[in-house]
């Protein structure tokens, strides 16, 4: 679980600012009307990530009551791993349809709006204070929804070359990745303050991809300072 420590501390972060009303906003009267467009917006939002949640465990748990009475534990293993993590850091399984991955992010696409309309209502007043604590809480939410979209996208075979070398990279959802070549299991995490996918064998440095992806052709360094280019293969 190291690899999510990162997001689990956001996530934490965002169901705290979404918690609390701030001390700029504090300030405004109970009955301002930006003060109180935003709170119905909190409630809501929470209300139906909520419910999202729910549906989404409950899913996960079905399919693994599923495997379980076939007898397949490497199923209900990788189940058990995916529900893990969304239950720690919300981290959308693969084993779930499309359209409920894009159902959070629409779900978070209408709290972050609601954020940006109470951060021009606000500057517009003067409540200065008020706008740049609702700015943070904004970042936090996107930056859940820029994890989320960075692990989409990571998730596949790479293909890796340096000079004349090429291998693949098999990155897994519980965060580990497969050296072909080597025949290794690493294991991979996303630092988005370095603007980098940090790939370890144990506590040992291995291969460091820049951010942002492209699938078709991303930059990266080896552990010795090598460039190569890994491009997502379909």
């Amino acid at each position: 679980m190291k690899r999510f420590a990162d997001c689990f501390i956001v996530c934490i972060i965002a169901y705290g600012l979404l918690a609390f009303v701030p001390g700029g906003i504090a300030e405004e009267s109970s009955e301002d009307p930006v003060t109180v467009k935003l709170e119905r917006a909190r409630t809501s939002y929470q209300a139906e990530i909520e419910k999202f949640n729910d549906s989404v465990k409950e899913l996960l748990e079905k399919k693994i009551a599923v495997a379980r009475k076939a007898g397949n534990q490497q199923i209900v293993d990788g189940l058990n791993t995916e529900l893990n993590l969304f239950t720690s850091d919300e981290t959308m399984p693969y084993s779930v349809p499309v359209p409920l991955h894009r159902k959070q992010t629409s779900i978070r696409s209408k709290m972050a709006e609601a954020y940006e309309v109470a951060i021009r209502e606000y500057t517009k007043k003067g409540a200065d204070a008020a706008a740049k604590e609702v700015v943070q809480q904004l970042k936090v939410l996107q930056r859940l929804e820029e994890l989320a979209a960075i692990r989409r996208s990571l998730v596949g075979t790479w293909n890796l070359k340096l000079g004349g070398y090429t291998t693949n990279l098999i990155f897994y959802p519980d965060g580990t990745v497969n050296h072909t070549t080597e025949k290794k299991t690493l294991t991979w995490l996303i630092d988005l303050d370095a603007g980098q996918v940090k790939c370890k064998d144990g506590d040992a440095a291995w291969d460091t991809i820049k951010l942002p992806l492209n699938e078709k052709g991303t930059t990266g360094f080896n552990s010795v300072g090598s460039e190569f280019t890994i491009t997502k293969q379909k």
